[in-house]
This record gives C-alpha cells, structure tokens and sequence, in this order.
C-alpha cells in the first residue's frame, strides 16, 4: 500500500512540473506586456518655442516602435548607426 501512495505522489510530481513552468513563463509574457504598456514621459527639445522643451507621455512600446523607427530612417538615408 505503502508503494503504490509513494508511486502516485511520485508521479503527481513529476506531472506537475511542466504545468509550473508554463504558468511562469506565462507570468513573464504578462509581466513584459505590463512593462510595454507603462507610460513614460520625457522632455523633447522644441526649436520654435522660447522655453525650449515640452513634455511627451507615451507607451514604452510606443517609444520603442518611434526609436526603432528614426533608427531605419537614418540607414537608409545613409546616416550613422
């Protein structure tokens, strides 16, 4: 009797390991969506305007896509990396 209750907590083990590591990974995915969709504000240079900067609220996925994108406009214009 003693084996066979040995044997199946063995065996719920084992099973549930996969389960935990899939709840983690998706706790990552979830952790970084959140991080994505943070706001963030910064103060951008504004050559028009006499006090010179103004503040600008946005997504950290929203600045990343803009950075990524000023980036390949550069390449290809030919300027530097």
């Amino acid at each position: 009797m003693r084996t066979v209750l040995y044997s199946l907590t063995a065996v719920a083990c084992v099973s549930l390991v996969p389960v935990a590591a899939a709840s983690q990974s998706d706790a990552n995915v979830s952790a970084k969506a959140k991080a994505d969709e943070e706001v963030v504000c910064r103060y951008e240079v504004e050559s028009n305007s006499r006090l010179g900067r103004r503040r600008v609220c946005r997504t950290r996925a929203e600045w990343t896509a803009n950075t990524d994108a000023t980036q390949r406009s550069l390449q290809q214009r030919g300027g530097s990396n």
